[in-house]
C-alpha cells in the first residue's frame, strides 16, 4: 500500500512511501498557502521544531498530528490500491 498525492507544482501523482517524502510534500503545500512553520505550527497547536521534524523526516510524527496539519493546508489524505498485492 502506498499514499499517493498531487504534486502542488507539477499537477502530476507521485507515491509517498516514507516519512522524509511526505515531510518534503507538507513543507511545499505549507510554503505554498503562504505559511511559514511558526504559523501553521500555532494553528495545529505544536511548537514550530515539531512541525520541523515532520516537514524534514528527522522524527516520525504522530498520525494525528499529519492529519492536523494537512487539513489545515486544505489536503486529505486518500489511499488508493496500485494494482499490485
Amino acid at each position: 500500500m502506498e499514499i499517493r498525492t498531487t504534486s502542488v507544482a507539477g499537477g502530476s501523482r507521485a507515491p509517498i512511501r516514507d516519512a522524509e517524502t511526505l515531510g518534503s510534500v507538507i513543507a511545499e503545500l505549507r510554503r505554498t498557502s503562504g505559511l511559514d512553520q511558526e504559523e501553521l505550527a500555532r494553528r495545529v497547536g505544536v511548537h514550530r521544531p515539531a512541525l520541523s521534524h515532520l516537514e524534514t523526516g528527522r522524527a516520525v510524527a504522530q498520525v494525528e498530528l499529519i492529519f492536523r496539519v494537512l487539513r489545515e493546508l486544505g489536503y486529505e489524505v486518500r489511499l488508493e490500491p496500485t494494482g499490485t498485492p
